[in-house]
C-alpha cells in the first residue's frame, strides 16, 4: 500500500508579510512619551515671559489714573474785565496780575482725579499714623450755627462730615501730601509731584480762556463742579440764601462729593473746580510779577509759611469758582476743604 504523503504546507499570511507591510513599519517613528512633556514645558516658559513682559509695562495697581496734557501755551490770568464781572474785590485783584504768557514745550502728565481716602488710607496703613495736629472744619457749634474752626480731634479720618472711600482725602497739608508722594514713589518706581501753579491752570482751562472751563456763566456751575449752593444751603437751615454765596443749583452734596461724580473739563479732568482746594508746588506770591514763563515751580521770592492753593471746593461761593482764582494757606495747616492731586513730568 503506498505511502500516505505529507499533507501540503499552507503558507500562512501572518508569517511572510509583505513588502509594503514592512515599509510602513520601518518608515513610521517610534513613539516618543517625553515629546509632549517637552512641549508643555515650551509653552509654560512662553507663558511665563509674556506676563513677565505684560507687567513690566502695565500700570502698577497703586499708580493713579493719569491724562496726558499736551505741550503749548496759554494765557495765565482772568481775561479783562472778568474780576469787575465776577465782583471779585477790588483790594485783591492784585493777587491774579498781571496776565502773562506761559509756554510748556513738553507734555506732562496730571491725575485724572485728586487723591481719595481710599488710597491715602493705604498709605497710612503702610507708613504709620500722621502726625497730630487737628484740622479746621466747618460744622455746627453750640448754637446750632455753621462756622469754621479748628479740631484737635478732627483728622483725614474724620473731617467733621461723612464721606466715603471714593471722596477726596481732605484734611492734609502740603507734608502729607508730599509724604504720600514720596512713598508712591517708592512703591510705583517712578517720579510723581505735585503740579505746579502753571500747570495746573492750564490743565485746568484745558483750552479754554472763558472764566471757567465751561464758559463764562455760573448758570452751569452744578453740572460741572462740587461748590456752595442750594445743597450747602439746605444744610445750613437758610431760608434765603445770598446768591453771591450759594449758587442758585443743587449739586446734591452739601460737602464732598466722590470723584469723578460731575462732569470733566476739555482735557477729561474731573473735579479741577469745586470738590477740594488743591495744594501746589509753588509756595505763595502775592502777585503774577516775576512769575516764570516756562510753567515751572515758581520758589523765588515765595512765602515761606503760606504754599499755593487752587481749584476752589465745595464750600467754594460763586466768583471764587474760576480758572484764574488763586488762594493760599499755611503749609502746615490742615483744612477740611483742601486735598491735593498729582503730577508726571514725562521724558
Amino acid at each position: 500500500m503506498p505511502e500516505a504523503s505529507d499533507p501540503p504546507k499552507v503558507e500562512s499570511a501572518a508569517a511572510e508579510p509583505d513588502a509594503t507591510v514592512r515599509l510602513e513599519q520601518v518608515a513610521k517613528p517610534p513613539k516618543l512619551p517625553w515629546r509632549p512633556r517637552m512641549l508643555a514645558l515650551v509653552v509654560l516658559v512662553v507663558v511665563v515671559a509674556l506676563m513677565a513682559i505684560r507687567s513690566q509695562f502695565a500700570p502698577s495697581a497703586l499708580e493713579p489714573e493719569m491724562v496726558h496734557i499736551p505741550a503749548g501755551r496759554f494765557t495765565m490770568g482772568p481775561a479783562p474785565g472778568e474780576q469787575e464781572r465776577e465782583r471779585v474785590p477790588a483790594l485783591i485783584w492784585h493777587r491774579e496780575l498781571p496776565q502773562h504768557e506761559v509756554k510748556f514745550a513738553k507734555d506732562f502728565l496730571l491725575a485724572n482725579y485728586t487723591v481719595t481716602r481710599a488710597e491715602f488710607s493705604r498709605f497710612v496703613a503702610e507708613t504709620g499714623p500722621r502726625p497730630p495736629g487737628g484740622c479746621a472744619t466747618f460744622e455746627k457749634d453750640r448754637n446750632e450755627q455753621y462756622g469754621w474752626e479748628t479740631h484737635e480731634e478732627r483728622d483725614w479720618r474724620n473731617p467733621g462730615f461723612p464721606q466715603t472711600d471714593h471722596d477726596p482725602v481732605v484734611c492734609v497739608d502740603s507734608r502729607d501730601a508730599e509724604d504720600y508722594i514720596a512713598w508712591l514713589n517708592n512703591e510705583t518706581g517712578l517720579n510723581f509731584r505735585l503740579p505746579t501753579e502753571a500747570e495746573w491752570e492750564y490743565a485746568a482751562r484745558a483750552g479754554t480762556k472763558t472764566a471757567r472751563y465751561w464758559g463764562e456763566g455760573r448758570d452751569r456751575a452744578c453740572i460741572y463742579a462740587n461748590v456752595s449752593d442750594l445743597t450747602l444751603a439746605k444744610e445750613q437751615s437758610l431760608l434765603h440764601p445770598n446768591p453771591e454765596e450759594y449758587l442758585p443749583c443743587g449739586d446734591g452734596y452739601a460737602f464732598t462729593s466722590p470723584v469723578g461724580a460731575f462732569k470733566p473739563n476739555g482735557f477729561g479732568l474731573y473735579d479741577m473746580l469745586g470738590n477740594v482746594q488743591q495744594w501746589i508746588s509753588d509756595p505763595w506770591h502775592a502777585s503774577y510779577n516775576g512769575a516764570p514763563s516756562d510753567g515751572s515751580t515758581w520758589v523765588s521770592g515765595g512765602d515761606e509759611i503760606f504754599g499755593t492753593v487752587r481749584g476752589s471746593s465745595w464750600n467754594a461761593i460763586p466768583r471764587n469758582v474760576r480758572a484764574a482764582d488763586r488762594s493760599s494757606s499755611p503749609t502746615g495747616f490742615r483744612v477740611s476743604d483742601i486735598g491735593f492731586r498729582v503730577a508726571r513730568s514725562l521724558p
